[in-house]
């Protein structure tokens, strides 16, 4: 497996810029999300690794070639695509084999490695079927058993689960970390799925507007946000944010965030009026309006029957508090 260097990567379409100077250092084997909102340039920096678009500006490193003017057969990479990409008209057999057809790799050898693979992820069943054949999983398997075939040097993931169900979607993203442990292979995944990211990556990179916001392990960006939009981007219901007055802080903060988790129902505090109850069985969203107008979210099962209308006090520990400037950075 190999690592992957980006240096000073940018991306323009006409006088649009998508990507604006990015530099990172994927080291080989590690498992590495890039995650963002839509338009955020996730894809479009995938497929500048890939070798399906060109830089405008910088250098793309697979191992220690130079791959920025190399077409995508010569990179050593495989993709998994969001629509599977499988020909229709040919068998699941025949799609895991194309790849090593093309480099005229030996039928015995062939064979071999499209037993394996089709061993490896639970589809020697269905060698004999084509795509039309099998459901959402079932494709989603054979495009990823396309790609660990020909042994690629880098995986590359484009949003490889986004068309499945969701019960679907948890089971084959515990499989695709089991494939990485199994392989110690050098993965790159893009997803606009939080949840995904954070328990699929050794590291996130989190993208906003075409450059880097944070890089790093999930559990760091989480609890130790860089940016207030690192903060807002992570977590479902998001972080609060509050003026710090509100919250009798005198840090020099423009505004201060709180996660709702960090946040509970006591006898003193924040006086608000609960809004909305969102019951989510092993957990409670209480939605509450403070008197000076802020809605905040709070995670609590405290209370034995909240309602709509009533009057609390919400609570939080001085250590919960993330403090950031007018630009949005930590302080």
């Amino acid at each position: 497996m190999s690592s992957v260097r980006l240096e000073g990567i940018a991306k323009r379409f006409g006088s649009t810029e998508v990507i604006r100077g990015v530099d990172l250092d994927i080291q080989s084997g590690e498992f590495v999300v890039f995650v963002g909102a839509s338009g955020s340039g996730k894809s479009t920096l995938l497929r500048m690794i890939a070798g399906l678009e060109q830089p405008s500006e910088g250098r793309v490193f697979i191992g220690d070639s130079d791959v920025t003017d190399a077409p995508p057969s010569e990179r050593g990479v495989s993709m998994v695509f969001q629509s599977y990409a499988l020909y229709p008209h040919m068998t699941v057999r025949e799609n895991i084999a194309f790849g090593l057809k093309l480099k005229k790799t030996g039928k015995a050898a062939m064979e071999e490695a499209v037993t394996r693979v089709a061993t490896m992820l639970e589809i020697e069943a269905l060698l004999d079927r084509k795509p039309g054949q099998l459901s959402g999983g079932q494709r989603q398997r054979v495009a990823i058993a396309r790609a660990i075939v020909r042994e690629p040097d880098v995986f590359l993931f484009d949003e490889p689960l986004s068309n499945l169900d969701a019960a679907l979607r948890t089971r084959t993203r515990i499989e695709i970390k089991d494939l990485h442990r199994k392989l110690a292979a050098t993965m790159i995944y893009v997803t606009h799925d939080q949840v995904e990211a954070m328990s699929l990556a050794d590291r996130m990179v989190i993208l906003n507007g075409g450059h880097i916001e944070q890089v790093g392990p999930p559990v760091v960006l989480y609890h130790e946000p860089a940016t207030k939009y690192v903060a807002a981007f992570l977590g479902s219901p998001t972080m609060n944010f509050l003026p710090p007055s509100v919250v009798g802080d005198a840090g020099g903060a423009d505004s201060v965030g709180i996660r709702p988790e960090d946040m509970r129902v006591a006898d003193s505090g924040l006086s608000g009026t609960i809004e909305e109850v969102e019951e989510l069985g092993e957990t409670r969203i209480l939605h509450v309006k403070l008197e000076g107008g802020e809605t905040i979210a709070v995670r609590d099962r405290s209370l034995d029957d909240p309602k709509i209308g009533q009057v609390v006090s919400v609570t939080f520990d001085d250590t919960a508090i993330h403090r950031f400037d007018a630009k949005g950075a930590r302080i």
